[in-house]
C-alpha cells in the first residue's frame, strides 16, 4: 500500500513491489487507472517523468484494507496468545 503514503514514480514502485515484473507492473497500472484507482500524472521535465498515486477511490479502499489488515493482525494474535497459553 505505498501509494497511500504518497506519489510514487514508475521505478520507485517497482522496487516496492517484491517481484513483479516491468510488464505486470504496467498493465496492472492501467488497469487501476482505467477503473479510477489511481492517477496519472506527467511531469514536464526532461527526460519525461510520470508519477502515480492513488484517486480518492482508491485511498479509500486503500484504507479499509488497511483497516481489515489490522483485525486481522490482532485476531491473529489473540489465536497465539490463546494457543501459546494452551500449550503451556
Amino acid at each position: 500500500m505505498r501509494l497511500s503514503e504518497g506519489a510514487l514514480r514508475f521505478g520507485e514502485l517497482k522496487r516496492a513491489v517484491d517481484g513483479i515484473s516491468e510488464r505486470m507492473l504496467s498493465q496492472t497500472l492501467k488497469i487501476l487507472e482505467r477503473e479510477e484507482m489511481v492517477e496519472r500524472r506527467e511531469l514536464s521535465q526532461k527526460p519525461p517523468k510520470v508519477e502515480y498515486s492513488l484517486s480518492d477511490s482508491g485511498m479509500r479502499v486503500a484504507n479499509s484494507m488497511n483497516d481489515v489488515v489490522r483485525v486481522m493482525y490482532r485476531e491473529l494474535g489473540r489465536r497465539f496468545k490463546k494457543m501459546m497459553n494452551e500449550i503451556q
